[in-house]
């Protein structure tokens, strides 16, 4: 097993109050067949210095500096000379515990699963950076998941799997062919699902050994505005035709996320601004597919919407926003 090397991707943009943390823990990591590389995204701080002091320290790390690409951009250009086996992914905002490899690495040969999927923690910071509270994320009890049974529970959302990179340890063969979509928020959604199909199965440890920092300025604090929203309706009607060739059964539940979206989109993005184009797409999905997304079960907001009452759910959601 010691000779079964992992890489660790790290994109690192912009947290200079963590990065030490974060690496610090990857290096103490009780399992040490590690390829750890860290792209500098060009940070515009002292990442990139701090990057630097880091591979002095150990060998183990290979720093790529780079013109900022986003998120996506940073984890294909390391996945592009990754050499391990396996492959792991962990935020430079964030931090493992000491087992994190070693757990993963072992339950992906005891399984002979070629995906391993963990918990997390929840670890909500102030403007600070100081610790207000922390959340425990579990998943069900370990088992392994088919393919199938994992996208239906990616697309509902049962806080099993989650659509996170950062919680599993992949296959680095998985990645063939398939990379992060440069330039879109939600880059997870786009990806994770697919190296689930491809890989058939994976196992779900109920261990929780990965800290995910929550704080108001990271990129996952855009919320909905009108990019996410938009990149997130793109990237699930992306999923949509991947479901349909190659888990078909999952294909209703990915029209009804996909509808979700669409109505989100109605009510946050207005007509006259940068990504007011996207409305027509909106209305034209969920005009054609009404039959579909109004079968049981059907979230309220869509049945609102087919409904007199959307005008109404409308304005509200509309004041909502602006306050």
């Amino acid at each position: 097993m010691d000779r079964i090397l992992i890489t660790v991707i790290v994109p690192v943009y912009r947290v200079e109050p963590y990065i030490r943390r974060c690496l610090d823990s990857i290096m103490r990591q009780t399992y040490n067949s590690l390829e750890i590389i860290v792209v500098d995204d060009g940070s515009p701080d002292n990442c990139g210095r701090i990057c630097d002091e880091y591979a002095q320290k150990d060998e183990r790390i290979i720093v790529i500096h780079k013109e900022n690409g986003g998120l996506s951009s940073a984890r294909n250009a390391a996945l592009d000379i990754a050499t391990g086996e396996y492959v792991m992914f962990v935020d430079s905002d964030d931090w493992v515990e000491p087992n994190f490899c070693e757990a993963a690495l072992n339950n992906a040969l005891d399984k002979h699963t070629q995906i391993v999927a963990f918990g997390y923690k929840n670890m909500f910071v102030d403007r600070r950076g100081h610790l207000i509270r922390t959340q425990d994320r579990y998943t069900s009890s370990p088992r392994i998941v088919n393919a199938s049974e994992a996208v239906r529970l990616l697309i509902t959302r049962k806080d099993i799997i989650f659509n996170f990179a950062w919680n599993k340890i992949f296959k680095k063969s998985l990645f063939d062919n398939v990379r992060f979509p440069i330039g879109r928020l939600y880059e997870d959604f786009a990806v994770t699902y697919l190296l689930i199909i491809k890989a058939h199965s994976l196992f779900v440890s109920d261990e929780m050994l990965y800290n995910y920092v929550r704080r108001n300025d990271s990129i996952t604090g855009e919320g909905n505005t009108p990019r996410a929203i938009r990149d997130k309706y793109e990237i699930c009607s992306d999923r949509l035709q991947n479901i349909r060739k190659h888990c078909p059964e999952n294909e209703v539940l990915q029209m009804k996320e996909l509808a979700v979206e669409a109505l989100e989109g109605l009510v946050c993005i207005s007509r006259d601004s940068e990504y007011g184009y996207a409305l027509k797409d909106f209305k034209r999905f969920l005009s054609e597919n009404k039959s579909v997304i109004q079968k049981e079960p059907c979230p309220r907001r869509l049945k609102l919407y087919y409904s007199k009452l959307f005008p109404l759910y409308f304005i509200a959601r509309r004041l909502r926003l602006l306050r």
